[in-house]
């Protein structure tokens, strides 16, 4: 009996550290002027559309780890990285956008969003901690 506790027990907890490895939370600021945030106005913030909220300049931050990038970029945003890439090249030649900037792990994404007001950036959820900053929005990118 002890036995089918422990398996039941082993597959509960490996089922939920899946779970957490497939969501995505989106955080900001703490003084960042809103508490929740849609896809849309995400996709928005990421693709250079929206530069600011309630008065302050938005600067959004990308993730370096390739396969979190990814599963934002065709989750989210709905594009390829080549799609995303092209995009901001295009734009930042046209227009002069300035594409999010690229940060190498979620602790250094956490922590530049804490230093800045208009900081918003893209982390797995539980894989750093977030206190400091506000989760606008968590995302489940399981395949």
């Amino acid at each position: 009996m002890r036995f089918i506790i422990y398996i039941v027990v082993i597959m509960v907890l490996m089922l939920s550290v899946r779970t957490y490895a497939e969501e995505i939370n989106v955080i900001a600021n703490k003084s960042f002027p809103v508490n929740h945030i849609s896809t849309q106005t995400l996709k928005e913030i990421y693709l250079g559309e929206k530069v600011t909220e309630g008065g302050i300049r938005i600067r959004p931050y990308d993730h370096k780890n390739p396969k979190i990038r990814r599963k934002f970029l065709t989750k989210v945003l709905g594009v390829s990285e080549d799609g995303y890439n092209a995009y901001w090249i295009k734009k930042v030649f046209q227009e002069g956008g300035i594409p999010p900037i690229t940060k190498p792990s979620s602790d250094e994404i956490v922590r530049t969003v804490r230093e800045d007001t208009g900081g918003i950036g893209y982390i797995i959820r539980n894989e750093a901690d977030v206190s400091g900053v506000k989760i606008l929005l968590t995302i489940d990118v399981g395949d």
